[in-house]
């Protein structure tokens, strides 16, 4: 996968990844010493930049985007790593035991995460932003609850991943969509397109991830496309649309290396 399509707007992520180092500092050292927080640059990226973009769209750039972008990695962060706790503390030697392969030191640096995400609403003066982004979280641990349950019965069907995949990546794509077109005050008829975006391209993305239904994946792509022509045409639109076209057609998962 050609990374290089973040060139663009590479400063502004830059900036994200600096707030991010900063929120992650604790009195007893960084956050990093205690849950895993390596991920590819892809998802390092991905998220951040839909809100910098749908923000361009409408001409706005600034802290407020750059705090938002911040806010929508921290709340993947720290739903990624309640998701990766074991449901029993792992056995071994705690004075070898790497501890972020634990549960109790991962699940109190996510809870970290999550406070900082308000503090940062509050520093960016973005508190409006608190409820809906409240309803993304609790809807994202509902889809993890739900498929938690389905893995220990047995699995989950095709319908019941569609609902899980919908509220555990899809909702957060389209809260980076639509909060970044939000930012830009974009007309409302605008603001639902980049909601509807989102929505369609997390679906096709979280497919992707799960390695299911290719077909699903296709089709939630061509409707996240499809929804990106109604804007007008501009350089951010551009990337866009390559930024989708590239992610969902690159299978190929070992090139998304952390560098």
């Amino acid at each position: 996968m050609d990374l290089g399509l973040f060139e663009p707007i590479i400063k502004e992520l830059n900036m994200v990844e600096d707030k991010l180092a900063k929120d992650f500092r604790l009195r007893s050292g960084s956050a990093v010493r205690f849950a895993h927080l390596e991920y590819p640059v892809l998802e390092r990226y991905l998220r951040p930049a839909l809100v910098i973009l749908f923000a361009r769209l409408n001409n706005f750039t600034g802290e407020k985007v750059i705090s938002l972008s911040g806010i929508i990695q921290l709340i993947y962060l720290a739903s990624n790593i309640h998701l990766a706790v074991p449901d029993e503390d792992r056995q071994g030697d705690l004075e070898t035991m790497d501890p972020r392969d634990g549960s109790q030191l991962p699940v109190l640096v996510g809870d970290y995460l999550y406070g900082k995400f308000y503090t940062s609403l509050c520093d960016a003066k973005i508190v409006y932003m608190l409820k809906p982004l409240a309803d993304i979280i609790c809807l994202m641990n509902e889809g993890s609850i739900k498929r938690r349950k389905g893995e220990k019965s047995g699995g989950n069907s095709l319908e019941t991943m569609l609902e899980i995949i919908q509220k555990e990546t899809a909702e957060l794509f389209a809260g980076a969509c639509r909060l970044g077109a939000e930012l830009g005050q974009a007309p409302e008829n605008e603001i639902r397109k980049a909601s509807n975006f989102g929505m369609f391209f997390g679906m096709a993305y979280g497919f992707l991830n799960h390695g299911l239904n290719k077909e699903l994946v296709r089709e939630y792509g061509e409707k996240a496309l499809q929804e990106l022509a109604n804007f007008k045409d501009s350089p951010n639109k551009k990337l866009l649309l390559n930024l989708v076209s590239t992610v969902l057609n690159d299978n190929a998962r070992v090139q998304w290396a952390v560098v």
